[in-house]
């Protein structure tokens, strides 16, 4: 799977945040972030992995970074386990004097568990994977008459911002500010990011933000309106989305973080 968190247009996207981004001499993107009293510290998101040469190279090159930048610690998350195997690994056989060691974090900044699915399927089989329920409702949806449209007009960026507030209102949380989704629409292309829209009888019910890079759609971010909940919208919602995964040659389809 591509990872979007390491692609120069997220970095382009923490740089228009006000974050530094480093990359390494294997090509790795870091971002520094800082802490009170401690100070500063590189976060690598995703790190990569391929073989245990290139992993080698990688670890070296970025230890020596870090020095040089005097950044307190690295953080890094890596792809997979199988990675994660390589740093201890490398670390290992540097030997007790050279004050770099490995340690978990006390929380994930990324999800640790992901929700993928393999869209190379047909339609047909992608349906019969799911649950009875949620085929009910699919069609339940399209019955209804919902229909689903991408966009990046400024009207539907207005009303992804207001059911982003409406849900995060909803479930207690703290959204990201609305500054936040237009510096990421700015850096990533139309191609690249856009708006899943269900409306209703002229009225938007939910909108999802998806991003596509490499072999891989992202549902990002994403609001529901409290109005008709009966017509299922959000359900043809990620429908329409997995088929459009499909249609545009993306192997797979990432639901984001789960529980």
């Amino acid at each position: 799977m591509d990872n979007f968190l390491q692609s120069p247009e997220w970095a382009r996207f923490q740089e228009m945040n006000g974050r530094e981004v480093v990359r390494t001499e294997s090509g790795v993107y870091g971002f520094v972030h800082t802490l009170p009293i401690v100070g500063a510290y590189l976060y690598l998101p995703r790190f990569p992995g391929d073989t245990i040469a290139h992993s080698e190279s990688a670890v070296e090159s970025l230890i020596s970074l870090a020095k040089k930048m005097t950044y307190g610690w690295v953080r890094i998350e890596p792809e997979t386990e199988g990675v994660l195997k390589m740093w201890e690994d490398i670390l290992s056989r540097r030997g007790e004097n050279d004050y770099v060691r490995l340690v978990k974090a006390p929380h994930d900044m990324q999800p640790r568990e992901i929700f993928v699915i393999d869209v190379s399927l047909s339609e047909e089989n992608l349906l019969a994977g799911m649950k009875a329920k949620t085929r009910y409702n699919i069609r339940l949806a399209e019955k209804k008459g919902v229909r689903v449209f991408t966009t990046r007009a400024k009207k539907y960026q207005e009303l992804f911002f207001s059911l982003i507030q409406a849900t995060a209102k909803r479930q207690g949380i703290l959204p990201h500010p609305q500054s936040y989704y237009e510096k990421m629409l700015d850096a990533f292309s139309e191609e690249q990011l856009t708006l899943f829209v269900a409306e209703f009888e002229g009225t938007v019910l939910a909108a999802n933000l998806v991003l596509f890079f490499g072999d891989t759609a992202t549902y990002l971010h994403g609001g529901t309106s409290d109005m008709h909940r009966d017509v299922m919208a959000p359900m043809l919602l990620q429908w329409e989305q997995i088929r459009a995964t499909k249609q545009c040659g993306c192997r797979w389809y990432d639901f984001g973080g789960v529980s």
